[in-house]
């Protein structure tokens, strides 16, 4: 039973390791994109 609850565990934070990577390589590929959006919306609150 622990075994299976440990396993388990592994398996969703090596899920959510590799979501997050994908996240931070989609967002470096978008990063004139995001500096854009951020200004804007600084602009916006200003």
């Amino acid at each position: 039973m622990d075994f299976i609850v440990y396993f388990v565990t592994q398996l969703m934070f090596c899920i959510l390791w590799f979501c997050c990577f994908r996240f931070w390589v989609d967002l470096s590929e978008r990063w004139v994109l995001l500096n854009y959006v951020i200004n804007q919306a600084n602009h916006f609150l200003m």
